[in-house]
């Protein structure tokens, strides 16, 4: 997986290294630049910023954060676990030129202060461990090749020339040493100054995250800080290193979490106890993708796709008629760093799809300006053609909108009213069926479950969701139920709509009839005592202040107790209906008379629910039943 998505980034920063810089934040935090020639009174204005990640950064201040900006990077531990002051794990920078604490851990300002003597001490031994830098370079040491005691030092020595000697001879340096002990004294002796200067900076402007201390020195000592932290601590642990055709191999720390507290993490049944190793620029290149990487899925609001090929141009990483791997990233709980905790490779593009989608229950069309829905205008059928815009219909209607981003892995909130423990239940249940359908093109685990999933939804939602008569986003989401089954040729659904149309011809013919007239098919009869249901609710006073009204008939099981919740409706609402109302008189007299032991299930709930959703087949054409505001 890391080789496969690392190589072309590789490619890439060979030829233009700011790619990584390009796509690096800093924190939010208080920063400032600091000459150790100078007293701390040096610091003015133009010497420090405050970084908030959700603000731009005021042009005054541009050349000030591009200087910060790398020196930031170049500073930066991989991990609290990987810090320079450990065990405590107070000051998190990396090198000697800059200076990271927390802003709640500096005394007198923040909320949980050390002491200042404590801060004191970590500082210093936070320098002196940087004079030995060496000896982390020693632990590099694969774990199979054993030195003679006699000739250990003389071994080691060999080993460090070998394969590190470049950082070994920037280590020794005298000039290193004497620029750690400089920065040393300089912050011990000017500690309370810098905190006070601090304090007055904080006052004025109320600083959040960190405190960030950069020494003024040349770019490229702060590159070579860099690689003297990296190298030796980029791998997880030490005892799996291992010397393969004269290259040290490591176990990279990203996404792999194994030590000796974690032994069931161990490859027990294989030869190689680890599942990867690499070298120290395989790894480094991994690290700074993983960034970029972190970077693109934090700007991307949808699923996160990387296209195979794909340059690293600033374009968009995926441009969807090509294969592409999708990725997902999430904090660790134990290290505190995003990892990938999902990954897929896609090997061809989505395909193209037609999906009409169809305006089988005649949804009136709603014109925005005078607010309300036009009488004998409907919306139009439309064909979709990408994937992207069904998700969203799916979401607006069956999950009130929570299924969006990379949903495969969320487990939304019950809100009352909007986001019921039933609805929670439906979107788990279909959310890896969805999320293969969405962004693999997937189609297989959506066919076994759209029936049941969009029906239930729906079920739900008039039971729980909807307030009053307000059932226009249900009659579109029933539309939209109806045409995913003739879309995927679903069984039994595939002819739902030209059977519901057929039932709605047939009714609104035999409720204007003088003469006796039956139900002559289970369907006709729950799609009239829906009907019924929803002109009966309708009538009331308070059909449009609360919720779940539809909920006694929906809970019905069979058609002898629909028809009694029907009968207790009517007896409550029949001061409101025309005791010569011919329609009404036919229609429930129709219902009534019809025996079926037929149980309200699957199909059947279906056509009651249709007729709940329908327009409504006994008000007038002058009264009409679409007086909704929108919804």
């Amino acid at each position: 997986m890391h080789r496969d998505m690392t190589e072309h980034f590789k490619t890439a920063i060979k030829g233009d290294n700011k790619i990584i810089l390009d796509n690096y934040f800093p924190k939010d935090g208080l920063y400032i630049k600091i000459d150790r020639e100078k007293p701390i009174s040096q610091i003015d204005e133009n010497r420090y910023m405050i970084i908030d990640t959700d603000d731009e950064i005021a042009p005054e201040k541009l050349d000030l954060y591009n200087w910060l900006k790398e020196r930031d990077y170049c500073s930066q531990i991989l991990n609290t676990n990987k810090a320079i002051d450990l065990p405590a794990k107070k000051i998190l920078s990396a090198n000697y030129l800059s200076y990271f604490i927390q802003k709640d851990r500096l005394p007198s300002i923040g909320k949980n202060p050390l002491d200042i003597g404590e801060l004191k001490r970590l500082t210093e031994n936070y320098y002196e461990r940087l004079k030995n830098a060496e000896s982390y370079f020693e632990d590099l040491l694969p774990s199979d090749i054993k030195f003679k005691p006699e000739k250990k030092e003389e071994e080691m020595e060999n080993f460090l020339q070998a394969y590190y000697s470049e950082e070994v001879a920037y280590i020794r340096n005298d000039e290193r040493r004497q620029d750690i002990e400089e920065c040393k004294e300089y912050m011990l002796d000017n500690m309370e100054d810098i905190i006070n200067t601090i304090k007055l900076i904080d006052d004025k402007s109320k600083v959040k995250g960190y405190i960030k201390i950069f020494f003024e020195e040349d770019i490229e000592k702060y590159r070579k800080e860099s690689r003297v932290y990296l190298i030796p601590r980029i791998y997880n642990v030490k005892e799996y290193n291992i010397l393969v055709n004269d290259e040290i191999l490591g176990l990279p720390i990203s996404d792999i979490t194994t030590n000796e507290k974690k032994p069931y993490l161990l490859l027990k049944t294989m030869k190689c106890l680890v599942p990867i190793r690499d070298t120290v620029e395989n790894v480094k290149a991994t690290k700074n993708f993983y960034e970029w990487m972190l970077n693109s899925i934090k700007n991307e609001k949808d699923v996160f796709k990387l296209g195979y090929n794909y340059a690293f141009d600033g374009g968009k990483p995926y441009d969807g008629d090509k294969p592409y791997y999708i990725v997902n990233m999430a904090m660790s709980q134990s290290s505190k760093n995003y990892e990938i905790v999902d990954f897929d490779n896609i090997p061809s593009p989505l395909p193209e799809i037609r999906f009409k989608l169809e305006n089988t229950l005649r949804v009136p069309l709603y014109d925005p300006e005078q607010k309300v829905y036009l009488k004998d205008k409907y919306e139009e059928d439309r064909t979709i053609t990408n994937l992207s815009s069904i998700q969203y219909l799916v979401s607006q209607y069956y999950f009130n909108g929570e299924m969006k981003g990379y949903f495969k892995n969320i487990e939304p909130d019950i809100k009352s009213n909007k986001f019921t423990h039933e609805m929670k239940i439906l979107f788990m249940e279909s959310r890896d069926a969805f999320f293969d359908y969405f962004h693999k093109g997937i189609d297989t685990n959506i066919k076994k479950i759209i029936d049941k999933i969009t029906l239930s939804s729906i079920d739900e939602q008039l039971k729980s969701t909807v307030e009053g008569t307000r059932l226009m986003n249900m009659r579109r989401a029933y539309n939209l139920r109806l045409s995913f089954l003739k879309y995927f040729k679903i069984e039994g659904g595939k002819d739902m709509a030209s059977r519901l149309e057929d039932v709605i011809s047939k009714i609104e013919k035999k409720i204007n009839f003088k003469e006796m007239v039956y139900c002559n098919s289970d369907e006709e009869f729950y799609f009239l005592a829906g009907q019924l249901a929803y002109y009966l609710i309708s009538t009331s006073e308070a059909s449009k202040k609360h919720f779940g009204m539809f909920e006694p008939f929906l809970l019905a099981r069979n058609s002898n107790q629909l028809k009694r919740r029907l009968e207790e409706t009517f007896e409550t609402y029949s001061h409101n209906i025309s005791i010569g109302y011919i329609k009404f008189k036919n229609a429930m007299s129709m219902v009534m008379g019809y025996q079926t032991e037929t149980k309200i299930t699957d199909e059947m709930k279906g056509f009651l629910i249709a007729g709940i959703l329908s327009n409504n087949l006994l008000y007038s054409k002058q009264e009409g039943d679409n007086n909704e505001d929108g919804k």
